[in-house]
């Protein structure tokens, strides 16, 4: 990152004072990162990052992915997340002695950051302190990702990455006689791909614009292959984990039956508006009633298994996928928190930020679309990238969470504040 200036040196010093008010509200009002068992501190349950800040306790690396289904599946997954937040949760947990005020401290750090971050974006791209500002005092306030700082999950830290490697990326653009910028750019959406693989998606669609982009004056071949290979640098401990304990390579396991689930006549009739989980579980329930050699299969075979009855069940059925997919998109356009959770707070916050956040986006994007710059082109792009796995798995009202904040920086770049005052 540049130098500060003075004033974003003031900028900072009050982010650090209100991420420390912050942290006290969500403190005494909002907590779910620790909870006790009588007097033991754990990592509050869900979606696994306690099975596995447990098991790294224990000298392994692992999670149930269903629980609901362990009597007759193999759910065991040993590489189903990728390290960087497990790892992360596991030194903040234990060097804390499971202090949930230090650890939303840490929490709040990171989702300041992502205001933080947002700020320098608009700042390097000329957008002028006004429209900074705006975006600073938006994503800090923004109730997704104040609240975040009380809660369990990876995004906000994945945020951080994702802005670093855009911001390095643009500082790659603007001179690129240096090439350690594309160097690192690619380190730091290695180590978001380490935190969740959502950002691969990134790396596919990035990939073109360091191709074909007039923006890269020279040695496009030279500088993509610098790129892809600070990115692979950071993937191959994972990847030599993995091989050592599946004996071949694995990026991930444990996700296919998810592409397999969503194919289902249950989860194109059900969805959003049921759990995602109780519609796995009935419907593999009963799947395995007539397909009881799963119980069989160990880790990886597991996978494959519903990875092949998947592709089997497109070719036989194609219509099937768009179904599939027509059902995935309805939560695209909400009328409550998916899942539904009876919090009519909740189901209003999130439906009304996520209108007028799109709305906002839109409006950016239908009226500078002409002349968008490198730092729209590239958030365009991670915004399509975070919704690529939507259309293979799911996503449900907090996976907006991450696209959302792009779009708020995005609209503060674009948004036609004067043309619409004045005609």
């Amino acid at each position: 990152m540049n130098k500060l200036s003075n004033f974003d040196r003031k900028v900072f010093f009050f982010l650090v004072l209100t991420t420390i008010f912050k942290a006290s509200i969500v403190f005494l009002f909002y907590q779910h990162v620790i909870v006790y068992d009588e007097t033991q501190a754990r990592i509050a349950p869900g979606y696994g990052w306690d099975q596995l800040v447990n098991s790294m306790r224990h000298g392994k690396y692992e999670m149930n992915i269903q629980s609901g289904l362990s009597d007759i599946y193999n759910f065991t997954s040993r590489s189903y997340r990728p390290p960087i937040y497990p790892i992360f949760l596991y030194i903040s947990f234990f060097a804390t002695d499971g202090s949930h005020l230090l650890i939303i401290l840490l929490q709040s750090i990171i989702t300041s950051m992502v205001a933080f971050l947002g700020y320098k974006i608009i700042r390097m791209s000329s957008g002028g302190i006004h429209r900074a500002l705006a975006c600073i005092i938006i994503l800090f306030l923004f109730p997704m990702n104040f609240l975040k700082s009380g809660t369990i999950d990876e995004t906000p830290l994945l945020l951080v990455f994702l802005l670093l490697f855009l911001i390095t990326f643009l500082k790659f653009l603007s001179n690129q006689k240096k090439r350690l910028f594309i160097f690192f750019s690619g380190v730091y959406l290695g180590i978001s791909a380490l935190i969740r693989f959502t950002a691969n998606s990134v790396l596919v669609l990035v990939l073109p614009f360091l191709l074909l982009s007039k923006e890269i004056k020279a040695k496009r071949a030279k500088n993509t292959t610098i790129f892809l290979y600070s990115f692979f640098l950071l993937l191959v401990p994972w990847l030599a984990r993995n091989y050592l304990v599946y004996k071949k390579v694995v990026l991930s396991s444990g996700s296919n039956r998810i592409i397999f689930i969503t194919l289902s006549e249950d989860f194109i009739r059900s969805f959003p508006h049921q759990s995602i989980d109780e519609i796995e579980r009935k419907y593999l329930r009963e799947f395995h009633q007539s397909n009881s050699y799963f119980s069989k299969l160990d880790e990886l075979e597991t996978d494959k298994e519903f990875l092949r009855l998947a592709l089997r069940k497109i070719r036989h059925s194609p219509g099937i996928l768009l179904k599939s997919i027509l059902a995935k998109l309805k939560v695209f356009f909400p009328a409550k928190y998916y899942p539904a959770q009876n919090d009519a707070i909740r189901d209003f916050v999130f439906v009304f930020t996520y209108y007028s956040v799109l709305l906002f986006f839109v409006i950016s994007f239908l009226f500078g679309f002409k002349r968008f710059k490198a730092e729209s082109i590239l958030l365009i792009i991670i915004i399509v990238a975070t919704f690529i796995p939507s259309l293979l798995y799911f996503m449900l009202s907090r996976h907006f969470y991450l696209p959302m904040i792009l779009m708020i920086i995005f609209s503060c770049l674009n948004f036609p504040l004067k043309r619409l005052l004045h005609g």
